[in-house]
């Protein structure tokens, strides 16, 4: 958690207006073959309402942290903390569904509860996980992405 407040303070100090960070999104909205134009209102809604640093804290959890503890206890204690350090940058406004309040991430890949410290020591394990490695990365990295924004609606 230091290490995301310390990133998105940062940030803050890089490019105090945020005029950098609204041009990185809308290119990205701008990419995008379906939906451009919501994509790019949403970018526009979103700097509009002005929600402190929810949007850098966001884009640090999903692309920066990732946090690996034996104890299971530790992992949920991680999780609780990033939500509230986004919660806390969001101002609620009555007139807005969900009185404005966006949805919270799906950590469940981000934060886990697993042994670091033993590694692959049989002979052919390596290779067998070197293989296509460059393919499943990038697979990996788009399946993590579309679990991450993965919202439940009723």
């Amino acid at each position: 958690m230091g290490a995301l407040h310390k990133l998105a303070f940062l940030l803050g100090k890089l490019d105090p207006g945020k005029a950098a960070w609204k041009e990185r999104q809308l290119a990205k909205a701008r990419e995008l073959d379906v939906a451009r134009e919501a994509a790019e209102q949403a970018v526009e809604d979103a700097f509009a309402r002005d929600q402190g640093d929810y949007a850098r804290k966001l884009y640090l959890i999903e692309n920066c942290l990732f946090g690996v503890d034996i104890q299971p206890i530790a992992v949920q204690i991680a999780k609780l903390r990033c939500f509230i350090s986004l919660i806390v940058e969001q101002e609620p406004d009555d007139k807005l569904p969900n009185r404005g309040i966006l949805p919270l991430p799906n950590l469940e890949t981000k934060f886990i509860a697993a042994n670091t410290l033993f590694g692959l020591h049989r002979i052919g394990q390596m290779e067998l996980v070197m293989k296509d490695f460059e393919d499943k990365k990038a697979e990996l990295r788009r399946i993590r992405h579309e679990h991450f924004l993965a919202r439940r609606y009723p």
